[in-house]
């Protein structure tokens, strides 16, 4: 298996398990009453009854962009595009990992 080949499949798969992970987590989360939503961000999709869309549009546009420059195009450095998945997924992990945390905290 090719080293790009490599890279983009666990960009992907760190890009959806920090999503859902994330999204299920806060989701948990909230239902305790002393949690609140703090990004204003969620808290507006949230009323709007656009949160799970915008989560799943995020994770479309995080996967098929990349995987559509990288199919597209043949350039030097092209693996770079990966890490717009692993960022993100990072980043959605981190937040799952905060969500987890502070629900154990309060058993």
């Amino acid at each position: 298996m090719s080293p790009l080949r490599t890279l983009s499949n666990w960009a992907y798969i760190v890009a959806v398990i920090g999503t859902v992970g994330d999204h299920i987590s806060t989701r948990i989360a909230i239902t305790h009453p002393l949690i609140v939503e703090a990004n204003p961000f969620t808290l507006l999709l949230r009323r709007h009854g656009l949160w799970l869309p915008f989560d799943i549009l995020l994770l479309a546009v995080c996967l098929g962009v990349p995987a559509l420059v990288v199919r597209s195009f043949r350039f030097e450095g092209r693996q770079a595009i990966m890490a717009m998945p692993l960022l993100v997924g990072a980043a959605r992990l981190v937040a799952t990992s905060y969500n987890v945390f502070l629900m154990m905290s309060l058993l």
